[in-house]
């Protein structure tokens, strides 16, 4: 199964949720658990593991699997701060 994100124009499609099928997906196959990687920690790793938590899946974040842009210091530690206080579990 391959999802295409960010591809509405008018979209920013940080979140692999935004605007594709990969909720209908998830929930036909029955998933509850979301394990999310990937680049970039403070935008799409980000958007994705919220709005995966706010669709009520389970969230594992493997830190070891993820780099921040930091376009500011310390952006990708504002994102794990975030993403915690939203449920989101860390794994290394």
């Amino acid at each position: 199964m391959i999802v295409d994100k960010g591809s509405a124009p008018n979209l920013d499609g940080y979140s692999a949720f935004e605007a594709t099928a990969l909720e209908r997906l998830l929930h036909e196959r029955g998933v509850l658990r979301v394990h999310v990687a990937g680049l970039a920690l403070d935008y799409c790793v980000k958007h994705t593991a919220l709005d995966a938590r706010a669709l009520g899946f389970i969230v594992i974040l493997h830190r070891n699997a993820t780099r921040a842009v930091n376009l500011r210091p310390g952006d990708g530690e504002h994102a794990l701060q975030e993403l915690t206080a939203a449920g989101v579990e860390l794994a290394e």
